[in-house]
C-alpha cells in the first residue's frame, strides 16, 4: 500500500514496455492504493489492511477519505460497489464490496468526520439493501 498523487495511476491497458503513470484514479489530490509498483489503483479488498497501516504509519486521512470516496463516487443504483476503482472499474466481488463498507467503518472510527458520514450513509444504506437482496 502506498499514497500517490490522484493522478499517478497507472494506465490500462499497459503500454507495451515501460509503464504508463499518468492516468487519474481518484477525487482529491493524493490516494491510497495497492502500491507504488502494482495496479496503482484503489482496490477495496486491500482498504482492511491498508487503512489502519496508513493511520498507524503516516496519518494520511485525506488519501483515505478520497479512495473512499472515488469507490462511492461510480456505486451503481442498485447499491453496488465496485471492487476496484479506476482504471479497472471491475465489479461483481460480494466480498470486495463488504471491504468497502469495513473501509467506511473505519475511516469513521479514525476521523469521526460526521460530516462525511451523513454525506455517504444514503450510499452505505444502498450498500446493505443491495447485500441483503
Amino acid at each position: 500500500m502506498c499514497t500517490i498523487k490522484s493522478s499517478q495511476g497507472r494506465a490500462w491497458p499497459p503500454p507495451k514496455s515501460l509503464w504508463n503513470n499518468n492516468v487519474v484514479v481518484s477525487l482529491g489530490s493524493s490516494v491510497l492504493v495497492d502500491g507504488a509498483k502494482c495496479d496503482r489503483t484503489i482496490w477495496a479488498g486491500d482498504l482492511g489492511v491498508s487503512i489502519p497501516s496508513a493511520f498507524a504509519s503516516t496519518n494520511d486521512l485525506d488519501a483515505i477519505k478520497n479512495a473512499m470516496d472515488t469507490l462511492y463516487s461510480v456505486q451503481k443504483n442498485t447499491g453496488e460497489l465496485p471492487w476496484s476503482g479506476p482504471v479497472f472499474n471491475l465489479w461483481g466481488s460480494d466480498t470486495y464490496h463488504l471491504w468497502t463498507l469495513l473501509g467506511s467503518a473505519l475511516y469513521y472510527d479514525y476521523t469521526q468526520n460526521t460530516e462525511w458520514l451523513t454525506k455517504n450513509w444514503p450510499r452505505i444504506n444502498m450498500k446493505y439493501r443491495y447485500q441483503t437482496t
